[in-house]
């Protein structure tokens, strides 16, 4: 594991992901704002949340979703579905 805030390699990666933990968070556009830190130049960043409830309501989904997008957003990145 390194810090998202390091650059271990000169080059970077070409694929950094975070699974189920962007939603735990609080300051999510700050920590993007460092994922192209450690990222190559076409490098790829990405990352899951999984509800966490078994009865969540879609609406609790979609909203962070929508969370993280604008979140993406704030240092550049492009986010998609």
């Amino acid at each position: 594991m390194i810090s998202i805030g390091s650059k271990p390699w000169p080059d970077g990666f070409d694929l950094a992901y975070s699974l189920n933990v962007i939603q735990l968070i609080a300051d999510r556009a700050e920590c993007l704002k460092l994922a192209p830190n450690i990222l190559g130049p076409r490098g790829m960043f990405s990352t899951t949340f999984q509800p966490r409830l078994d009865n969540d309501l879609p609406d609790r989904t979609t909203g962070m979703a929508d969370k993280i997008k604008a979140a993406m957003l704030t240092p550049g990145l492009i986010a998609s579905n």
